[in-house]
């Protein structure tokens, strides 16, 4: 028995980001490419995402976000997930956002900054 595989089709990933463009007027797109890029290869979409004047994509966890820096992909990345404290430094590199889920975050996150004299760049969540 073989393992199943999933394939992504560019063009395709192509042809949609540039229907949504042409519906979407002025507004920006941030596609989710957590989970990997949900088995197609978050790197590869990543790239292509760049190629097409993406600005930001949108990742699950910390070490989503380290792959993107790891393979050097200049997009700015939205962390949705929780904040990852033990590793706060990178959210110092300036193509990373985190987002903000409570008031606790706010508290540890403006002292974490205070601490280190360096802005952020942050998305509040509201639920």
């Amino acid at each position: 028995m073989s393992a199943p595989k999933a394939y992504i089709k560019l063009n395709h990933l192509r042809d949609n980001i540039n229907y949504l463009k042409s519906i979407s007027r002025n507004a920006q797109l941030y596609p989710v490419i957590k989970a990997d890029g949900y088995g197609h290869g978050a790197i590869k979409i990543a790239e292509e995402l760049v190629k097409m004047n993406i600005e930001c994509v949108c990742v699950a966890t910390y070490c989503e976000i380290q792959d993107l820096i790891n393979h050097e992909v200049n997009i700015n990345i939205l962390h949705l997930g929780k904040v990852f404290y033990d590793e706060f430094e990178i959210y110092f590199n300036k193509n990373i956002i985190l987002t903000i889920n409570s008031i606790d975050d706010v508290d540890k996150i403006k002292c974490l900054t205070k601490k280190h004299n360096r802005p952020i760049r942050c998305y509040l969540k509201i639920d």
